[in-house]
């Protein structure tokens, strides 16, 4: 048998990767008892926060610091405002059974999504901020769209941990369309 469900959450959470913490809420989702291969979720613009939020019609937002190869430390700011389809799938099924909790992590390995970007060829604002996003830097944007769906996995957290083990991923992130614009 093969379980699919689908259904639409509308959640919206911090992480913070240095803390690791979460501030907000993560779903439950009630799954069919069966046998899976895939995962698939859209990220969806935030339009429920307070107006001076900066996240406010983005996706998400990345704030950090680069070290230029000369050791000036840059600001960045990473805004994506479109919606992002996620499709992750494994080689071989994983089971989901009515007895006791499974618990599904989805991983986004942030260090990967920079593999093979040079940040050191991104325009710099007068402000001494990098910015990117749809208006500044988009060759740049467009490269960590293509590693953000690759490099994401997913696996049951079989420990309960609340951690990924290696021996614990069941899939990985595939490339995948998203709308122009939302």
């Amino acid at each position: 048998m093969t379980g699919v469900q689908t259904c639409a959450l509308p959640i919206s959470f911090i992480y913070d990767t240095i803390a690791g913490k979460i501030e907000g809420d993560l779903p439950t989702i009630d799954l069919v008892d069966g046998s899976y291969r895939r995962v698939e979720f859209k990220m969806r613009r935030n339009f429920s926060v307070a107006a001076e939020d900066p996240i406010l019609g983005n996706v998400f937002i990345i704030n950090g610091t680069f070290k230029k190869a000369d050791g000036t430390v840059v600001p960045f700011v990473i805004s994506w405002h479109m919606a992002m389809n996620f499709r992750l799938r494994a080689d071989n099924p994983f089971s989901v059974v009515a007895a006791g909790q499974n618990k599904l992590s989805i991983v986004f390995d942030v260090v990967k999504w920079f593999e093979g970007i040079d940040l050191e060829t991104a325009t710099v604002d007068a402000d001494g901020t990098m910015y990117i996003n749809k208006s500044s830097n988009r060759e740049i944007l467009s490269a960590l769209h293509k590693n953000m769906k690759v490099n994401t996995r997913f696996g049951k957290d079989a420990d309960g941990d609340g951690k990924l083990a290696e021996a614990e991923q069941e899939g990985q992130g595939e490339e995948t369309s998203d709308p122009s614009a939302e």
